[in-house]
């Protein structure tokens, strides 16, 4: 079993839990932006089938995300676009 904890705003302590063992087997100092990008990849893959579309479906359809929000995003993307 794997924990996250936050130890202030910049970094996360990981610790994985070993049950055969009964004690913690490793520690780990984690940048806290990897731990937040990796912990949203995960649920972007387990959830939405690896695909960032059916999280903004869904936030759009569940009324999480505004109109505003939306434009915002997409104006995002075509400038992202723009400087490759």
């Amino acid at each position: 079993m794997q924990q996250q904890f936050n130890i202030n705003a910049n970094y996360c302590v990981s610790a994985r839990y070993s049950y055969a063992c009964s004690k913690i087997t490793e520690l780990l100092l984690i940048e806290r932006e990897e731990y937040c990008g990796n912990n949203l990849k995960n649920v972007v893959q387990r959830y939405f089938n690896n695909s960032i579309c059916g999280v903004i479906s869904t936030l759009v359809r569940d009324r999480k995300m505004s109109d505003d929000e939306v434009r915002e995003l997409i104006n995002q993307v075509i400038e992202g676009n723009r400087q490759e």
